[in-house]
């Protein structure tokens, strides 16, 4: 091949190029529409991340809440254990 063929090669290329990414090309719709579905599983991934995380705070709340029930129970001396759960007098 000759330099003008190699040449005229290469500008029909850069030619057929330029025409598949112009605006409205399919190039161009399919790089929006990956982009909007990679966005989308972020946004996804994020909301599941978040939502772990709320599961973990309230599963903590809950294990604080059980552990110190329990050792407030221990704290409490057996005879006023006993004195608070019967009705009194005033009743």
């Amino acid at each position: 091949m000759s330099m003008w063929d190699n040449l005229r090669q290469a500008t029909t290329y850069l030619h057929k190029l330029r025409l598949s990414r112009g605006r409205d090309s399919y190039y161009r719709y399919k790089l929006k529409r990956d982009y909007e579905r990679k966005e989308a599983d972020r946004f996804d991934d994020s909301a599941t991340a978040s939502a772990g995380l709320e599961r973990e705070k309230a599963e903590r709340a809950r294990e604080y809440e059980s552990r110190y029930a329990r050792g407030r129970e221990g704290d409490i001396p057996p005879e006023r254990a006993n004195e608070e759960k019967r009705p009194g007098p005033d009743h």
